[in-house]
């Protein structure tokens, strides 16, 4: 365990390298999502990746070697605009966490309203709201590669999550990838058939998505 913060409801929300709980924050995740009303496709790759990165726990922290250094390769490139919300650069420094997986400076750099951006990183990746957020304007940054307008499909989609370079032009790649995901849309009960659908525009911004969150539980 690495910290704790609060979450929406003010309740402390602990961060932790190896999550125990099963199943993790999957109602609350399905919760949200139904609060953004995306697109079916969109609902169920949300649900399908953060499985993939998180096991579906808000609190997951990944402080490998590798993460730790692609986090500060993500801080290098971004310095100049997180410098301006306050906090050191080893707040952003250190691996990735939350329901997407999320770099803490690109989870950062997701949203565009500064109030946003600059607020806390840990509660940024790890805060539900601000997870889920990050995650729909990361999808949405997607959109604008090359690789993916050519096949704006849900595996293609998921091979840019961790790789957008590899986006539509490395079909051994994409069958190598594609057989595993396979076996995860299976095992979580969604329908193999997801992989080649093809993915609506996405015209949901990280800020737009955590205002419609913060107004769904402020109602709820």
């Amino acid at each position: 365990m690495t910290a704790a913060l609060s979450g929406p409801t003010g309740k402390p929300k602990q961060v932790d390298d190896k999550p125990k709980k099963k199943g993790g924050d999957r109602a609350q995740l399905d919760e949200l999502l139904s609060v953004l009303a995306l697109p079916d496709p969109w609902t169920d790759f949300f649900v399908f990746q953060s499985y993939g990165e998180s096991r579906w726990h808000t609190s997951a922290h990944n402080g490998s070697v590798k993460e730790t250094r692609a986090s500060k390769k993500s801080w290098d490139r971004n310095a100049e605009a997180l410098l301006k919300c306050g906090f050191a650069e080893s707040d952003y420094v250190k691996g990735s966490g939350g329901w997407g997986g999320m770099l803490y400076p690109n989870g950062a750099m997701m949203f565009k309203e500064h109030d946003n951006r600059c607020t806390d990183p840990q509660t940024i990746v790890h805060d539900p709201l601000y997870s889920l957020a990050a995650m729909v304007g990361f999808a949405n940054g997607l959109q604008g590669w090359k690789g993916w307008r050519r096949d704006p499909t849900f595996v293609n989609t998921r091979l840019g999550w961790g790789w957008p370079g590899k986006m539509g032009n490395d079909d051994e790649y994409r069958a190598k990838r594609k057989a595993a995901y396979t076996k995860t849309l299976a095992k979580i009960g969604l329908p193999v058939s997801l992989l080649e659908t093809e993915m609506p525009r996405l015209h949901m911004t990280a800020d737009d998505a955590l205002i419609r969150l913060q107004a769904g539980v402020s109602h709820g």
